[in-house]
């Protein structure tokens, strides 16, 4: 009875004079004698009586109050609406910041993921922290990836991440996750070529290089640049240099541009000297040889390419052939005699 009398006594007078301290008091009595829906009916109808500037910070009490300690949700998101009505440019940092996490927390709970979206772009945009601002971007990022499925907008979040801490690989990482669900080469190239930046420069030349052959793998596929792509591998030969993928992309890429440039022959020449199949080896030194024999002045290559077919397979009839043509053209008697001889 006494805390039920003295929780009117003080409510009475916090009416009469409307000061924070008292209501602290007044709310720490409720508190003692669970006067929680009474207090907030009172607060409720004294709000309109209060001067303008304090009014946020009340419907800011009665959201909080609704939510921690009746759960009523919905009747505290309510009451932090009205708080956000009377936000104006005079409004005070904290107060803005108070109304858009308490608004944050109870849109998460209530599961209101358009509202969470909303009070976490209020909440990231007013934070000066950029930790708290990266954590605010991710968790924006997921809400609008798993629970709304909006992808460009958890790409965009993702994006307000990254700008907010660069050299966070949790940004980067929740980035390229939406890029690539999102099949946004563009966007997804333009990263990994950020994150091979940011491992060269870490030290971890591995794992650069695994990415800097996936940006050049999709630019191949995707973009429409041939020569761009070109030299997005030749990069990565430069690094990888009998990398199997690397010269076959090249020499694919090479092939559609022409052929017979030094370079396309350099690659034709280290894929056939590193390739594991001597049948498909065979098959790279013929074509190698078809090459330097249409180009003038280029016998000797075409030659080195035959001696290197025989040396692999005995009986190639066709390559010794080809050997005594060279040698009877270029008039190598000694060469010429010992091929007569093998064959």
């Amino acid at each position: 009875g006494q805390i039920a009398e003295a929780f009117q006594t003080l409510l009475a007078a916090y009416k009469e004079i409307p000061e924070t301290t008292l209501l602290d008091e007044v709310e720490r009595l409720a508190g003692l004698g669970g006067f929680w829906v009474e207090l907030l009916t009172e607060l409720r109808e004294q709000i309109p009586l209060l001067p303008m500037a304090e009014r946020p910070q009340v419907w800011l009490r009665v959201a909080r109050l609704y939510g921690e300690k009746l759960s009523h949700l919905e009747y505290a998101l309510a009451s932090v609406a009205e708080a956000q009505k009377l936000i104006t440019a005079d409004s005070s940092a904290q107060v803005k910041h108070e109304l858009y996490a308490l608004r944050v927390e109870l849109a998460r709970r209530a599961e209101k993921w358009k509202d969470l979206a909303e009070a976490l772009t209020q909440l990231a945009d007013a934070q000066p922290d950029k930790e708290k601002q990266l954590d605010l971007f991710l968790e924006l990022g997921e809400v609008y990836e798993s629970r709304l499925s909006d992808s460009a907008a958890a790409t965009a979040a993702f994006k307000r991440a990254r700008a907010a801490a660069p050299t966070s690989r949790d940004a980067m990482s929740a980035l390229e996750h939406a890029l690539r669900r999102q099949a946004n080469w563009t966007g997804l190239i333009e990263l990994l070529d950020e994150k091979v930046a940011m491992l060269e420069k870490s030290g971890d030349a591995p794992s650069a290089l695994r990415f800097r052959r996936e940006a050049a793998q999709l630019h191949t596929e995707h973009g429409k640049d041939r020569k761009a792509s070109i030299e997005r591998w030749e990069a990565v030969q430069a690094l990888a240099a009998t990398d199997l993928d690397t010269l076959r992309a090249l020499e694919k890429l090479y092939s559609q541009e022409g052929g017979q440039s030094e370079r396309y022959l350099q690659v034709l020449t280290a894929l056939a000297d590193h390739v594991s199949s001597d049948k498909e080896r065979l098959s790279l030194y013929r074509r190698l040889v078809a090459e330097y024999e249409e180009m003038p002045g280029h016998s000797a290559q075409a030659a080195a390419c035959l001696e290197k077919i025989v040396r692999i397979d005995t009986g190639a009839d066709d390559a010794y052939r080809g050997l005594e043509r060279i040698y009877r053209q270029d008039k190598q008697w000694a060469q010429l005699a010992e091929t007569y001889e093998k064959h």
